[in-house]
């Protein structure tokens, strides 16, 4: 697997993008190497979108359903079939249809809503969006910090990123 030089393109994704494929020019999905359609978005991520983090989290989280949100004496834990996003501040999420109320029903309105875009804004936040559902951010800023690190990404048990 490689991920393909940054190429030029006039419409969906107008300042580039770049492309995960195999050898074959095939294109895949990087988080359990099988191969998708050209059309996936697991495959193409916007050229202003390729921060690192943003790749990493685009790379394991995009099109995975949120399955449980756990609630840890002093952090959260959102599992995604496999993969776990661990917060350490507190998440902000933002329900777009209805207000649930409390805190806890906020989170959990995202069980069972599918990632379709994941954004690291460098010392400032991480956002998942929910579809129409909503978006939740962890905020990574020095005020919001509970401990060193806000957050966590492991898959198949390895940490791919800590903030």
């Amino acid at each position: 697997m490689h991920v393909a030089s940054v190429r030029e393109q006039k419409y969906q994704y107008p300042t580039g993008y770049g492309t995960y494929q195999n050898s074959s020019s095939q294109g895949i999905d990087p988080s359990i190497g099988q191969t998708v359609p050209d059309n996936s978005p697991v495959r193409h991520i916007a050229r202003q979108d390729m921060t690192n983090a943003t790749s990493i989290l685009k790379r394991v989280l995009l099109g995975r359903q949120l399955s449980a949100v756990a609630f840890v004496m002093d952090y959260f834990q959102f599992q995604f079939d496999g993969a776990t996003l661990t917060s350490y501040s507190k998440p902000r999420p933002v329900i777009y249809e209805h207000d649930p109320g409390h805190f806890r029903d906020q989170l959990c309105a995202f069980i069972g809503a599918v990632v379709t875009d994941a954004l690291e804004v460098d010392g400032q936040n991480i956002t998942l969006t929910f579809g129409d559902v909503g978006t939740l951010s962890i905020p990574l800023d020095d005020e919001s910090r509970q401990q060193v690190e806000a957050a966590e990404l492991h898959d198949e048990g390895r940490a791919l990123a800590i903030w």
